[in-house]
């Protein structure tokens, strides 16, 4: 069998590529944009969640930190307070399970505020070789129950509340394997293109009545990437070597230009939160490593443009 072509999983897209922060996102022409707000941020103890945190501060958000133990999220606390003094909390959960995502936004709603911003960070890619998957819950369903059921979770708990009050932003990061094939990846592609799939959908019963959602995939960060609650089977590369022939070599090709910033992810997200003209990209996959304000500047020709006459950014099946 041939190898499967690298256009197959990395787009041709002929919009600008961004590897880092650029003007059109830069956290500081939003500056005060956010001020009184509150977003909450998942696993923002790291990478991308923790840079989130970090520029929606700078914008004057009141930031809802949340990671796995109190010891994580005590340095990106004091971090936010040194730089920008504005209120932020930490609350240590493990969302994985399932009683704790309604139980956290009443908590919040109660104690802190109206949440305004949900950032659903999930972990990165999982590779594996599904036939060599020796405990099917552990190793594979896992994926799902804590990439799929988590996030949905939340926003059913939040969606409630901002309803309520006709306004709110939600936010989940995917990945390209979502939108793309990419082999040995059965896990993340499910789960990543469930959430595409979920938030077009959702913005469908929701945009009319004032809540705008997105699904962004961040970009090739090395954070992201190679989260360390992401499964990578080792031992699958001896059992599969198209693992090595067909992925890792031409992801390899695809990174001769090194990896993607966290200020891409973290700038795009802040910009989806606060810019008004972003909401015309609700309800749609957005890759943070092609140009944003273009990529507006294509949906509102409506009619027009590209991305409506041919479908674009709307995950689908093509048939004759």
């Amino acid at each position: 069998m041939s190898p499967v072509p690298q256009e197959a999983f990395f787009h041709g897209s002929t919009l600008t590529k961004r590897r880092d922060t650029y003007p059109f996102i830069d956290p500081y022409r939003f500056r005060g944009a956010l001020t009184g707000k509150i977003a909450l941020i998942t696993n923002a103890h790291r990478g991308i969640g923790r840079a989130s945190a970090l520029d929606f501060a700078s914008c004057g958000a009141i930031v809802v930190c949340t990671a796995r133990t109190a010891e994580q999220l005590q340095p990106l606390i004091s971090d936010i307070k040194t730089r920008y003094n504005t209120p932020s909390h930490g609350i240590p959960v493990d969302l994985n399970d399932p009683t704790v995502p309604p139980r956290l936004i009443q908590y919040i709603e109660q104690t802190i505020g109206p949440i305004s911003i949900l950032l659903n960070i999930t972990s990165g890619q999982t590779l594996a070789s599904f036939p060599h998957i020796s405990n099917f819950l552990t190793d594979w369903w896992a994926c799902l129950e804590a990439n799929l059921r988590t996030p949905i979770a939340l926003i059913h708990a939040v969606l409630p509340h901002m309803l309520a009050r006709s306004t709110g932003t939600i936010i989940s990061t995917t990945f390209r394997s979502g939108a793309k094939h990419i082999p040995f990846t059965t896990s993340s592609s499910v789960t990543q293109s469930a959430i595409i799939r979920f938030h077009h959908g959702l913005n469908d019963e929701v945009l009319p009545k004032g809540i705008y959602s997105y699904v962004v995939h961040p970009g090739m960060v090395a954070s992201h990437l190679h989260d360390p609650e992401a499964k990578v089977e080792s031992s699958h590369f001896a059992l599969e070597p198209r693992i090595q022939s067909e992925l890792t070599s031409r992801i390899q090709e695809a990174m001769q230009d090194g990896w993607c910033g966290a200020g891409l992810a973290s700038g795009t997200f802040v910009a989806l939160a606060a810019d008004p003209r972003a909401r015309c990209l609700s309800g749609l996959y957005v890759d943070a490593e092609r140009d944003l304000e273009e990529m507006i500047d294509e949906v509102e020709k409506g009619s027009e443009g590209r991305v409506e006459k041919e479908g674009l950014y709307v995950l689908k099946v093509e048939e004759l």
